[in-house]
């Protein structure tokens, strides 16, 4: 245990960030040439769930390169989390990961999915790293930096501050009756009440949007900790705001959101408040 402590306290987050990217850029440079092979399959997880080979390979690629460096820590990824892994907001160093987010958008070639890759402690993000391999962009952050940044470059959320100019984004879930959720109490009130409602098909891609301040908000019910662990980070560090979709305290294993550039979140709060019935 003094060991684990003391690797902990020597974690140097800079050095954590760079190999995290370095990871995030071999996955995603993997994911881009299956992409224009054009031979992915879908393998199905039942409902509308489903994940292809080449994320299964890219998956333990980026926990194998992990593990090698970073031996004590534990992993979380979307392809081989437990069915309940509540247990894991706890942990002192864990690594979340989604090695392709947008999997339906990748087998119907469309260039929006994404890599993300976060390290938090006890669900709050130290780490985050987001890949666009199709766009050749790369996000990062740190919790003791006060920017994010786009291929290096400091990036900000947008300006907008009335609802109504609004451009917002969402994801919808795999869980059908947060899907059902979304459809019959969120979706009208938004979609009557800002200027675009639209969705990509990745949360991670629609959430780096918010952080560079191409879109203006992001709202999910249901959504997953390796959807926004890494993207929570940017978009706070770039100068927006993340909460539950109550407007509470965000960590990576929240799973109701709302997020934004901050101007126009209570707004987009009170249009999810007041339609809950969960």
């Amino acid at each position: 245990m003094r060991n684990k402590r003391n690797q902990h306290s020597r974690l140097n987050l800079a050095e954590t960030l760079d190999f995290a990217s370095h990871v995030a850029l071999a996955a995603g440079g993997k994911l881009r040439a299956e992409f224009y092979k054009r031979e992915s399959r879908a393998i199905t997880k039942g409902d509308f769930d489903f994940n292809t080979e080449v994320e299964i390979k890219i998956d333990a690629i980026i926990t194998s390169m992990l593990k090698r460096r970073f031996t004590t820590m534990q992993i979380l990824t979307e392809e081989t989390a437990p069915e309940d892994y509540s247990h894991m907001q706890s942990v002192d160093r864990l690594w979340i990961v989604d090695p392709l987010d947008g999997t339906t958008n990748f087998l119907r070639r469309r260039p929006h999915f994404a890599v993300s890759i976060a390290l938090v402690e006890k669900g709050m993000p130290l780490a985050a790293v987001i890949y666009l391999p199709m766009q050749d962009e790369l996000y990062t952050a740190q919790a003791d930096s006060p920017y994010a940044f786009l291929n290096g470059q400091v990036i900000h959320v947008s300006g907008t501050s009335t609802l109504r100019e609004t451009w917002i984004e969402s994801g919808i879930s795999w869980d059908m009756t947060k899907r059902k959720v979304f459809a019959k109490e969120w979706f009208p009130p938004l979609s009557q009440n800002v200027r675009a409602f639209t969705m990509s098909g990745s949360a991670v891609f629609d959430l780096a949007a918010v952080a560079k301040g191409e879109v203006d908000g992001f709202v999910f019910c249901g959504i997953k900790p390796w959807d926004q662990a890494a993207a929570g980070l940017l978009i706070q560090k770039a100068g927006g705001k993340i909460t539950t979709s109550y407007g509470k305290k965000w960590n990576a294993f929240a799973k109701d959101i709302v997020a934004s550039n901050g101007l126009i979140h209570g707004d987009l709060v009170n249009l999810t408040l007041s339609n809950k019935f969960f």
